[in-house]
């Protein structure tokens, strides 16, 4: 039985174009670079060397908060098969401070063109703070980064190929062909993977092993809460709630459907309601807060090292699908996460004790849009209060007495 599409996948504005892109000229582009790409790494072929040969491993990810939760999995395993390497590991400012307590981090380089510079220069900059490298893993997939490992000395650079457009690497993966796609438009076929096996699979390419998918960070859970929240007057012995209601306008529930189960499960579990938010996040904040029945601090202002060590001293996370689930996750914290545009396969909390909440009716989602393209949000609005709190009561009820 074939399923119709889902309501976004018949919305006329801009499909057409989308079909032409990613049916066509996509795959025709692809094909045709992979090719020459392919030809390139045949002519400057290298061999991966031993793990004893390398002495300096360099990894480059210049993406997003959640994506680079993921990728640390993948650190592990590289640190563990290159035992006599030191790591360093070029990022974005925003997420340097994720990996500051990291141990397989031996050296950070915060990625950032300075006043006056330009993207080149700040990328020659940064190819000289991070070099020399012996092996490069490239876990973004703009050409900038692979040039930077090679400037960096690294002569095998390991990633990705993005639609054959991988000229800087050595040794490649096929992109996979739900990245980047809604989920209606998935090739028959596809087994979607989440995006930290997905990185990790990279591993296999020099022998690492492919057993531990689970992302970790290192949190401070000593750290008291009037340092973490200043004036909130939250005990040392509290059980906090966490909610995350910020994200991208697809990817957020209505205020006062999270005011209601948070009053809830606050009433049922004696727990202390604590707000979490990222730098654009006040409007929402100030929503939910508006439609909660008390006062209720918030980490508005807070860093993202706050962040983690918040969400490490959390009874309960409940999020949207965003950068705090995979936070909470790597830290341990049980979450609840409510899905719509996003693919829950690629993107779910990782590891057993965490539950996703999705539209019962599945009367659309998937679409992976930043807006809703809609007139009705259906995707999210279609989660309802009970099942979000249904799925809360079963976590705090398996909690350790």
């Amino acid at each position: 039985m074939t399923l119709p599409p889902p309501p976004y996948a018949r919305v006329v504005r801009g499909r057409a174009r989308y079909l032409l892109r990613t049916r066509l000229i996509d795959p025709a582009l692809g094909f045709s670079l992979g090719l020459f790409a392919r030809a390139a790494r045949r002519q400057c072929a290298v061999s991966i060397p031993e793990p004893a040969a390398v002495r300096r491993l360099l990894i480059v990810h210049r993406m997003r908060i959640g994506d680079a939760v993921v990728i640390t999995p993948l650190l592990r395993a590289l640190k563990k098969r290159f035992t006599g390497a030191a790591l360093t590991l070029v990022v974005p400012p925003l997420v340097s401070d994720l990996f500051r307590r990291d141990p397989a981090v031996d050296h950070l380089v915060p990625f950032a063109a300075r006043e006056g510079e330009g993207a080149s220069q700040a990328a020659a900059r940064a190819a000289t703070e991070a070099g020399p490298a012996d092996l490069a893993f490239i876990l973004d997939f703009t050409p900038q980064s692979a040039r930077m490992a090679g400037a960096a000395g690294a002569r095998v650079r390991i990633g990705y190929d993005d639609h054959g457009r991988g000229f800087g690497l050595t040794h490649t993966l096929p992109w996979p062909s739900e990245w980047n796609r809604a989920t209606a438009d998935y090739p028959f076929g596809t087994a979607p993977r989440h995006q930290a096996e997905r990185w990790l699979a990279l591993g296999a390419l020099v022998g690492a092993s492919l057993d531990d998918g689970q992302p970790r960070l290192y949190a401070d859970r000593l750290r008291p809460w009037e340092d973490l929240l200043p004036g909130a007057g939250i005990s040392e012995d509290a059980c906090v709630l966490l909610l995350h209601p910020g994200s991208d306008p697809a990817y957020r529930w209505l205020p006062e459907r999270w005011a209601q189960v948070a009053e809830t499960l606050a009433g049922r579990h004696a727990l202390q309601i604590v707000i979490s938010a990222g730098p654009a996040d006040a409007s929402i904040v100030h929503a939910l807060q508006a439609s909660l029945r008390r006062k209720v601090p918030d980490t508005l202002g807070r860093s993202i090292a706050d962040a983690v060590d918040v969400a490490a001293r959390a009874a309960l996370v409940l999020t949207v699908d965003t950068s705090l689930s995979h936070i909470a996750s790597a830290v341990g914290t049980p979450v609840v996460t409510l899905f719509g545009p996003g693919d829950p396969a690629i993107w779910r909390p990782y590891g057993p004790r965490h539950a996703v909440v999705l539209d019962p009716t599945n009367a659309c989602g998937g679409c992976k849009l930043p807006r809703c393209p809609l007139a009705e949000h259906l995707c999210m609005d279609g989660i309802r209060v009970e099942q979000v709190i249904a799925a809360a009561e079963r976590i705090l009820q398996a909690r350790p007495a």
